[in-house]
């Protein structure tokens, strides 16, 4: 299941992606559907997107026109050949019934193509950004894709953009001062940075751009492993800053995966972070959209624990699903485990979480039996509405920290959540209430030397600039 809409009578549209190869890098066929669920998720109905002979992959579903309030966007190719790549818009009524079609070619020689979504820019035209290979058949693309559709399928127009780089890729955009801000991993264009984030105008001129730093708050667009990736969804807040969400991390036994929720201002300056206890050493988020704005301002988001980085829609053991509510500085307001694949033996896997009108959270994408390993099925959840109340934007509880590792041998490096701490203190207290040390913390983050101290169990206290308490919590020495 790869992307759903809520109807105005509680209904649900949702897209899925039937594969006709057990490995999908070398697939050279796909289907994709459209289901209409009734608010209890009955199954009303089911249409399959057709074009001839083109195989369909459907990416995300968009508004569309008032005939057909919605479109089904989709990357296709020859079902034989692999070769004439296009984006395929598939008009759908309000029942989820499929109509006409039309398709944009990408251009001509294109041997690989990507993309994941689709944004409103400022004439309600689709902006769509991702990536290409003209030359060589299943090698990561390595030019920027920008294309802009009209809902009624007039293509306006479509740029690549050569980067110079062995990969360039544009994963999501939205609106923003009357441009399109477009994430973006590698590639020349715009600053130097691993990941960046660029603007364009309606002609998809390249306007200006910032890079992506680390998540500790240091400004510096290094480590690589502490720079927000993957993803890369992005929301604009009615004041003008983005709230990105993604994970950093490497593929190594030390350091692994985490999620992190991220609120920029226009300009690229970290206000606020949100990184979760990480509960297993690979954490994800959602493939394609990893957060969504609920109807009162509130930021819903969600991640996979145990996720499998190795292919992400199988696994030989199970996955869990952890759901957060947070305010716009980012605080957790409310959080519950949506799923737990240890109590029925699954392997759950997210491409999407979706605010719905009721205050509600949609999470769609697939499930495997990992006793049985049979193939993954598509996967969707209703959550009830959320039923914490806040103010949204100035909430005043204390923010909370993350510590990592914990327990530790020779010390632990711990960040506050919510808005940015720039200059502050960490004090470690022993159990006898003693102070044990004390450190300086910067940009949210600390570090914390602990190897001349005796094995036990230590409080830590958490200040800002101003002595204001922050956070506090337990950490154990081995």
């Amino acid at each position: 299941m790869v992307d759903a809409q809520t109807l105005a009578n509680g209904d649900v549209i949702a897209a899925s992606v039937s594969y006709h190869e057990n490995d999908t890098f070398l697939v050279t066929k796909a289907s994709s559907w459209i289901t209409h669920f009734s608010p209890n998720g009955q199954v009303l109905g089911t249409d399959l997107a057709q074009a001839d002979t083109r195989c369909i992959k459907a990416t995300t579903i968009a508004k569309g026109t008032n005939g057909h309030p919605y479109q089904l966007l989709a990357l296709t190719w020859d079902s034989l050949t692999l070769l004439n790549r296009s984006i395929g818009q598939f008009q759908v009524n309000a029942l989820g019934a499929i109509g006409s079609s039309h398709h944009h070619l990408v251009q001509d020689g294109t041997r690989d193509f990507i993309f994941f979504d689709a944004a409103l820019d400022h004439d309600s035209a689709l902006f769509i950004a991702g990536g290409v290979n003209i030359n060589n058949f299943f090698h990561t693309p390595n030019m920027l894709l920008l294309m802009r559709l009209g809902t009624d399928g007039t293509e306006l127009g479509q740029r690549i953009l050569d980067t110079a780089s062995t990969l360039a890729c544009g994963l999501h955009s939205v609106l923003l001062d009357s441009l399109m801000l477009t994430s973006v991993i590698g590639g020349s264009i715009g600053p130097w940075g691993i990941t960046k984030y660029l603007r364009f105008n309606e002609n998809l001129d390249y306007i200006d751009g910032f890079p992506g730093t680390s998540v500790t708050g240091n400004g510096n667009p290094l480590p690589p492993d502490s720079i927000l990736r993957d993803s890369q969804y992005m929301s604009a807040t009615p004041g003008g800053s983005i709230i990105i969400t993604g994970r950093i991390g490497s593929l190594s036994q030390a350091q692994g995966l985490s999620f992190v929720a991220t609120r920029l201002s226009s300009t690229g300056t970290q206000e606020a972070v949100f990184l979760p206890e990480q509960e297993t050493l690979y954490d994800y988020c959602s493939r394609f959209q990893s957060h969504d704005l609920e109807p009162d301002g509130s930021v819903v988001t969600a991640v996979v624990h145990n996720f499998n980085p190795y292919s992400y829609a199988m696994s030989f053991t199970p996955s869990r699903i952890h759901i957060y509510q947070l305010d716009t500085m980012l605080n957790v307001l409310c959080d519950q485990v949506a799923v737990d694949g240890a109590e029925d033996g699954s392997y759950y896997m997210l491409n999407r979480v979706k605010a719905t009108p009721d205050g509600g959270t949609l999470l769609m994408g697939s499930k495997m039996n990992v006793n049985t390993q049979s193939l993954p099925q598509p996967w969707i959840m209703k959550i009830a509405p959320w039923d914490c109340q806040s103010g949204i934007g100035e909430h005043e509880a204390e923010s909370t920290a993350t510590v990592w590792p914990n327990p530790g041998s020779t010390g632990f490096t711990a960040f506050v959540n919510g808005p940015v701490v720039a200059r502050g203190t960490l004090e470690l207290y022993n159990a006898q209430g003693q102070l044990a040390t004390s450190t300086d913390v910067l940009q949210s983050s600390a570090t914390v030397n602990a190897t001349n101290l005796a094995p036990g169990v230590y409080l830590y206290r958490i200040t800002d600039g101003q002595g204001a308490l922050r956070a506090t919590g337990r950490w154990v020495k081995e």
